[in-house]
């Protein structure tokens, strides 16, 4: 089963935000899990997102969630290997609506960075708002396990058990239905 391959090791870029506020709509609060808060890109034909790993991962989905009437009607996954050019992994076509969306990736190539491409905002001149970005998939593991950890976070509408394990410093989290 595919989990969350973000973790306090990866680092994200963001193509721009709105008026430089990044206090208020900075790339963070697309990964802060509150549903109050978000990205919000400045004014331009095409934003991106990027996240780079701290080890080799291969994607199996990609979980966006845009504000409605903010989101872009095309976007492309992007991987490169470190020292590598960009290649196109997935061209995916979001709907225009509040929902957490889910593009299935198969791929069996590891990367190390990943960007996605939003093109054409759905509302010309207008920004980029997004609540959520994940992506899913298969990190690189080793033998040495330092420990499982179970996790429950209930929200609202749900209750999710979580398997955290973490090798060698990097967490592994697996979602247990």
């Amino acid at each position: 089963m595919a989990s969350s391959l973000i973790c306090t090791e990866t680092q994200s870029r963001v193509s721009s935000v709105l008026n430089r506020d990044v206090k208020q709509y900075g790339k963070k609060y697309m990964f802060d899990c509150n549903e109050e808060t978000c990205w919000n890109s400045d004014q331009g034909e095409c934003q991106w997102v990027s996240l780079e790993f701290p080890h080799s991962v291969r994607v199996s989905e990609l979980k966006i969630q845009f504000q409605g009437g903010f989101s872009s009607k095309t976007c492309r996954l992007e991987g490169y290997c470190k020292n590598g050019d960009f290649t196109v992994i997935s061209n995916f076509y979001p709907e225009d609506n509040n929902s957490l969306q889910i593009s299935f990736i198969l791929t069996m190539q590891r990367l190390d960075d990943y960007r996605v491409m939003l093109k054409n905002a759905v509302l010309f001149f207008l920004a980029i708002i997004i609540f959520l970005v994940d992506i899913a998939g298969v990190g690189t593991l080793t033998a040495q396990t330092s420990g499982f950890y179970i996790i429950v976070i209930v929200t609202v509408n749900s209750c999710v058990l979580y398997l955290m394990q973490y090798v060698q410093g990097v967490r592994i989290q697996v979602k247990i239905n």
